[in-house]
């Protein structure tokens, strides 16, 4: 088998905006779980690990156009491919998108309907992200609960070995 390496990566979270950033809180102690106390969340203060209401992650090109998870995708590829001279428009570059949750908060304030349904689908933001990019081949999305992150990696090893 061809042998695989990883050039790039990203971990955007609560605690970080990069992987160097969370790793290096982490090996200090520090946790990204604070007490919150939102009634919109929970009628109770509780304990979470979350991004704030009105962080701007990335500069992006018509933000409004993009929700926030999807805000949350594009800085988090374009911090990966900030360390990379790939040209995505290339074919045979992919792009695998690993996710449990999307755009599901859209359907707390929002009447459900079929736009809604197609809006809070994963391949829906996927290709948004994709199209962002200019991404020359379609996304993959892989959403297997705790693991999409590992099924991910697993994916696009197999991918490249496989040609």
């Amino acid at each position: 088998m061809k042998p695989v390496f990883i050039i790039a990566d990203n971990i955007l979270s609560p605690l970080g905006l990069t992987t160097n950033e969370n790793f290096g809180l982490l090996k200090d102690d520090v946790s990204g779980i604070q007490e919150h106390d939102n009634p919109k969340i929970a009628p109770h203060p509780f304990y979470a690990s979350l991004f704030k209401d009105d962080e701007d992650f990335a500069v992006v090109h018509n933000k409004d156009a993009y929700t926030k998870f999807e805000r949350l995708l594009i800085a988090s590829v374009q911090q990966a491919l900030s360390e990379t001279a790939l040209d995505v428009t290339q074919p045979g570059t992919a792009l695998i998108i690993s996710s449990t949750k999307g755009n599901i908060s859209l359907i707390e304030d929002e009447a459900i309907d079929a736009a809604l349904v197609h809006r809070i689908s994963l391949p829906s933001s996927a290709k948004l992200i994709a199209d962002y990019f200019h991404f020359a081949t379609a996304p993959i999305v892989v959403s297997h609960a705790c693991i999409s992150g590992l099924v991910a990696l697993i994916t696009g090893m197999r991918l490249l070995q496989s040609g």
